[in-house]
């Protein structure tokens, strides 16, 4: 069920209703907001100079963190001096001045927690999800933000992982949705990139796969066969001649990736 949403009349306009009259509805709702009702908009477009959110606060920040990487909670309350009130405490951390914490986890009405590093969904698709970067709070509603944008914490949905589907060769645990980096075999090709996705993709055995292209590069540099002798023979001639100041290992990785074009 979509969440209702409440405005109050602030400002009459010409043939207004009075002051002070509360609509409310889900936002696509066509309202009525004169008194021959001619004039209908939907809720989510009222001119914000005339009417004003009422906001129900349906949050309960439960984390905050420091600068330097510190978690504290309200009903722990650790590295503050002990405050009972809920609201002294929250007002506290937000407008420290001593140290500026930042809200590190909130629970939303019905039971939702959100924390920073939780991946949502930014748009219909469940395949654009992004990790909150920060929790922030403005005009009595919580923001998350993602690197592309910001979603209201009474709107925001939870991308949660659910079977890991393989774990790439670097280390890394696949869920739907996650990009991948395929490698051939043969260490010849790096594939483009892809949203792995367990109804449309299948794993192909003639590829290794990555969580991301440094890694694919790396396990190529690592792990092709691409030296002579000679090869070998002049990385001790450069070194112990007029290279003096770059050790063997760091000369033959130079010359690896010049043969490799990487």
């Amino acid at each position: 069920m979509e969440k209702q949403r409440k405005f109050k009349l602030i400002r009459e306009y010409p043939d207004s209703l009075s002051v002070n009259t509360i609509f409310e509805g889900p936002n696509d709702a066509q309202l009525y907001w004169d008194k021959g009702k001619r004039m209908c908009y939907q809720l989510k477009h009222l001119k914000t100079e005339y009417f004003e959110e009422i906001v129900d606060k349906d949050y309960e920040i439960l984390s905050f963190i420091s600068p330097n990487g510190i978690t504290e909670y309200f009903k722990t309350q650790l590295f503050i001096p002990i405050i009972n009130n809920y609201e002294e405490y929250t007002n506290l951390m937000l407008n420290n001045p001593v140290q500026k914490w930042s809200i590190h986890s909130v629970k939303r009405s019905d039971g939702e927690v959100f924390t920073i590093g939780d991946d949502i969904q930014y748009s219909g698709n469940q395949m654009d999800h992004y990790p909150i970067k920060s929790i922030t709070l403005k005009n009595d509603f919580i923001y998350l933000n993602v690197s592309v944008g910001s979603r209201r914490l009474d709107s925001a949905i939870k991308y949660i992982k659910k079977n890991k589907l393989f774990t790439t060769e670097d280390g890394v645990d696949i869920y739907d949705g996650d990009e991948v980096y395929p490698v051939r075999k043969n260490l010849d090709y790096i594939s483009p990139s892809y949203n792995f996705s367990r109804f449309s993709h299948k794993l192909n055995p003639d590829y290794f796969y990555f969580s991301t292209k440094e890694k694919a590069k790396e396990y190529i540099i690592l792990n092709k066969p691409c030296l002579s002798l000679n090869d070998v023979k002049s990385i001790g001639n450069y070194v112990a001649g007029q290279g003096k100041d770059q050790k063997p290992y760091d000369r033959l990785l130079t010359l690896v990736k010049q043969k490799l074009n990487l």
